[in-house]
C-alpha cells in the first residue's frame, strides 16, 4: 500500500472519527441533564429532557430504571 493511500485512509478514519464525538457528546449533555434533573426535581419526568424516541431506547437497555423517570 503506498503511503498516499495510507495517509487517505486515516484521514477518513479521523473525519469518522470526529462525527462519532460530536454524536456522543449531544449523548453526554443528555444524559448529565437528566441525572442534574433527577438529583434537583426527583419527581420530574425524563420526557421533560430526552424526546420520545431517546426514551424508548433508554428504556429498553436500562430495564431497571426508576418509574418516575420511564413514565
Amino acid at each position: 500500500m503506498s503511503v498516499r493511500c495510507q495517509v487517505e485512509r486515516y484521514r477518513l478514519a479521523a473525519e469518522g472519527i470526529k462525527t462519532l464525538v460530536g454524536f456522543l457528546g449531544v449523548i453526554a449533555v443528555e444524559l448529565l441533564q437528566l441525572t442534574y434533573l433527577h438529583r434537583t426535581q426527583p419527581s420530574a419526568l425524563a420526557i421533560e429532557i430526552l424526546n420520545p424516541l431517546e426514551l424508548k431506547i433508554l428504556k429498553a437497555k436500562s430495564p431497571q430504571l426508576p418509574k418516575v423517570l420511564t413514565s
